[in-house]
């Protein structure tokens, strides 16, 4: 911000002369300090905005990686278990038979009450 003082120097007759600018050129500097503060200021606002939405697009990513990354290994868990559970099936059919039996008595029974 620019300034500049006007002087006043006291004359014989008790009256101060101004030397220097006037009153409306200080006015009016300020008001152009004033406007180039307000621009700089909406240039610093205007680049943290950037800068936020930024973060904000790179805390997106990384949240929709860990969820895929999450999401493959609940299915590749899931696969894991149909898979036992197949082979479990094929190599003791009677058992398997009776499991099922057993949940279906199960579920039978509390779907009376």
């Amino acid at each position: 911000m620019a300034t500049s003082a006007s002087t006043a120097k006291a004359t014989a007759n008790g009256h101060s002369e101004v030397r220097g600018e006037t009153i409306e050129d200080q006015v009016g500097q300020l008001r152009d300090d004033i406007q180039a503060l307000a621009q700089t200021i909406g240039a610093m606002a205007s680049g943290q905005v950037d800068l936020m939405q930024a973060k904000a697009g790179e805390t997106k990513r990384e949240a929709e990686a860990a969820s895929e990354q999450a999401l493959d290994a609940i299915r590749a868990h899931y696969k894991n278990a149909e898979a036992t559970v197949s082979d479990q099936v094929r190599d003791k059919p009677l058992q398997a038979l009776g499991i099922a039996a057993g949940i279906g008595f199960l579920f039978a029974l509390l779907a009376k009450r």
